[in-house]
């Protein structure tokens, strides 16, 4: 089994999934390193620069100006620990290990996930050095076309970029639903500016007219939760809408078991931020949910347009709003676009086949080093 250091910036996050997948699910034995700029300590360890002694900082400190020796620690852990390939989650996070696993001559494979390759400030100081990222990685791995394109435009080799959409949790798939007996709208995500949590408030308050006794549940949070909530009191709809907070993947399954719509508006934010293909999407339809959401990056590839779902473009709350109306109405669409999208979830979207490509890319960069 091959030695692997996978490396994030947070030890653990309620919306990274799918990293904690990678770290549960992959093959070989994970040393799970973490931290917000430098990933510096080491699961069940402890900081690695921390066990530097005095005499190592100092030396580097008059000799290299090195305030933090990071690169000096991580090849001393990376040779402790015997690591034969490094999987970064990010760009940022595979640019900070990068001159570690070129001094060590470590092969490194770089998942980016979303707004690493489309905000524009972290484009403008990572750009120049993702070029000598893409250079030496063995494989880059992206979640949507839309981000194979874009990073293929930046610079990386196509023949390195692998497409591979994450997967949701198994226990989505064994949802029991029963959608045409609900008024229950579901939303899944963070409340920042690429979700437009608002649009989703917006669009629900103009359906209630129709539809008195829809609800909207709003799962997440982030820095747009508390404008939501206000939003939705200046509405007068506070009594219609529920604000979970963030929520465990079972207590997810629980809400989707109960729900009829799954919504969620994305759009290009101001910086550039743009979705990968959003996990909410894929765990909604794997339970037999349909979709409205936007025509927007890896979304356009996780709902099949009238399908499994139906997509608006984005910033358009009318379409939004025709949408909800329609599924809300027509128990015959909801159950057939549920069944649709279960089955397209399960056909291209699995998590035991999004996990068998690291795997296969994990292996094959340890036999070519």
């Amino acid at each position: 089994m091959a030695e692997i250091a996978l490396i994030s910036p947070r030890q653990s996050a309620v919306s990274e999934t799918f990293i904690k997948a990678h770290k549960d699910l992959l093959s070989g034995n994970i040393h799970y390193y973490y931290g917000e700029y430098l990933p510096a300590d080491l699961e069940n360890e402890g900081n690695i620069i921390d066990k530097l002694n005095i005499f190592t900082r100092a030396f580097r400190y008059y000799m290299y100006k090195e305030k933090v020796p990071y690169k000096l620690a991580l090849e001393k852990s990376f040779k402790k620990n015997k690591i034969e390939v490094v999987l970064a989650e990010y760009g940022p996070t595979g640019t900070n290990v990068l001159p570690a696993c070129k001094s060590l001559g470590i092969p490194l494979i770089t998942h980016f996930h979303g707004y690493d390759v489309h905000c524009l400030d972290v484009l403008e100081k990572y750009g120049s050095v993702y070029k000598e990222l893409f250079e030496y990685c063995k494989y880059i791995i992206v979640v949507s076309k839309y981000m194979q394109d874009t990073i293929c435009k930046l610079g990386a080799a196509p023949d390195k970029v692998i497409l591979n959409p994450c997967g949701p949790n198994e226990i989505f798939h064994k949802i029991k639903t029963d959608p045409v007996n609900s008024k229950k709208i579901i939303c899944l995500g963070r409340f920042v500016d690429k979700k437009a949590p608002y649009y989703n408030i917006m669009a629900f308050k103009d359906i209630l007219d129709s539809c008195p006794d829809a609800e909207l549940v709003m799962i997440g949070d982030g820095v747009l939760r508390e404008t939501c909530r206000n939003l939705a009191r200046q509405y007068g709809i506070s009594g219609k809408v529920t604000f979970t907070g963030a929520l465990s993947a079972d207590a997810v399954a629980r809400e989707l078991s109960s729900a009829r719509i799954f919504l969620q508006h994305s759009v290009v934010a101001e910086n550039g931020d743009s979705e990968g293909t959003p996990v909410g999407i894929l765990e909604a339809q794997a339970a037999g949910i349909p979709v409205v959401s936007t025509k927007h990056a890896g979304i356009v590839d996780a709902v099949i347009d009238k399908k499994t779902g139906f997509l608006a473009d984005e910033h358009d709350i009318n379409a939004i709003v025709s949408f909800l109306k329609l599924l809300l109405s027509d128990d015959n669409l909801v159950n057939q676009m549920g069944i649709r999208a279960k089955k397209h979830i399960h056909d291209n979207y699995s998590m035991t086949r999004h996990i068998r490509v690291i795997n296969n890319a994990i292996s094959d960069a340890v036999k070519q080093r």
